[in-house]
C-alpha cells in the first residue's frame, strides 16, 4: 500500500514537474503573444480611431450631400423660374418695341403739324391718344441722379430767370431815361418848332405891314404927283387899310 501510494506521489510530482514546465513554456508563449498582440492593439486602437474619424467624416459628407441636393433642388426650380421669367421678359420686350415703333412713327407724324395749331391737336388726339388713354397716373420712384440733375437745371433756370429779369429790369430803365431824355428834347423841339412858327407869323405880318405902308407911300406920292384932291388922297390911303383889315 506504502509502495503505491509513493508511486502514485512520485507520479504526481512527475507531472507536477511536466505540468510547471508546461506552464513557464505557456507564460513565455502568453508573454511572446503579448508582445506581438500589444502592437497590434495599438494598430487595431488607432484603426478604430481613424474608422471613428472616417465615420465622422462620413456622415459630414452625407449631410453636406444631404444639403446640396436641397441646394440643387433649388436652384434647379429657380432655374425653371427664371427661364419662364425670361420667356416672359422676351415677349415684353418685343411688345415694347412695337409700341415704341408704332409711338416713334406717330410723333414723326405729329411733328409735321408742329406749326399749326389746330391741326396739331386734332392729330396728337388721333396719333397719340390711343397710346395714353389706357394708361393711369403712377408713382414713379424717380432716381437720385436724375432728381439730381434735375435740381441742378432748376436752379440754373432759376438762376437764368433772375439774371434775365435783372437786366430786363435795368435795360426798362436805360430805355425810360432814354425815352424821357427823348421825350424832353421832342418837347423842347415842339416849344421851338411853336416859337419858329410864332416868329414866321410874326414876321408876315410885319411883312404884310411894310408892304402895305410902301404901297401907301407910293400911293400918296403917286396922287401928289398928279395933282389929286385931299379927299381922294385920304380914300385911296383907306382903301389899303380896308384891304390889310380884310386879310
Amino acid at each position: 500500500m506504502i509502495g503505491d501510494k509513493e508511486k502514485k506521489i512520485y507520479t504526481l510530482k512527475k507531472k507536477t514537474q511536466e505540468l510547471e514546465k508546461f506552464k513557464f513554456v505557456l507564460d513565455y508563449k502568453i508573454k511572446e503573444l503579448k508582445r506581438d498582440i500589444a502592437p497590434r492593439g495599438m494598430e487595431i486602437t488607432r484603426l478604430k480611431k481613424e474608422t471613428n474619424d472616417m465615420d465622422k467624416n462620413l456622415r459630414h459628407y452625407n449631410k453636406i450631400n444631404a444639403n446640396l441636393g436641397f441646394i440643387v433642388d433649388h436652384l434647379r426650380k429657380r432655374q425653371e423660374k427664371m427661364q419662364k421669367q425670361i420667356k416672359q421678359n422676351r415677349a415684353k420686350i418685343r411688345s415694347n418695341d412695337i409700341f415704341i415703333k408704332g409711338f416713334k412713327n406717330a410723333v414723326y407724324w405729329v411733328v409735321q403739324y408742329i406749326d399749326d395749331f389746330d391741326q396739331l391737336k386734332r392729330v396728337v388726339h388721333e396719333n397719340l391718344f390711343p397710346y395714353v388713354k389706357d394708361q393711369e397716373m403712377k408713382n414713379v420712384e424717380i432716381d437720385p441722379d436724375i432728381k439730381k440733375e434735375y435740381e441742378n437745371q432748376r436752379r440754373y433756370l432759376d438762376n437764368s430767370k433772375n439774371s434775365l429779369k435783372k437786366r430786363l429790369e435795368k435795360e426798362q430803365q436805360i430805355h425810360k431815361e432814354d425815352n424821357m431824355n427823348i421825350m424832353r428834347e421832342n418837347i423842347k423841339l415842339i416849344k421851338m418848332i411853336s416859337d419858329l412858327r410864332t416868329k414866321v407869323k410874326e414876321l408876315k405880318t410885319e411883312e404884310k405891314r411894310t408892304r402895305t405902308e410902301a404901297k401907301m407911300r407910293a400911293n400918296q406920292s403917286q396922287m401928289m404927283q398928279d395933282g389929286a384932291s385931299p379927299e381922294e388922297g385920304d380914300q385911296s390911303m383907306r382903301q389899303p387899310e380896308q384891304q390889310m383889315s380884310l386879310q
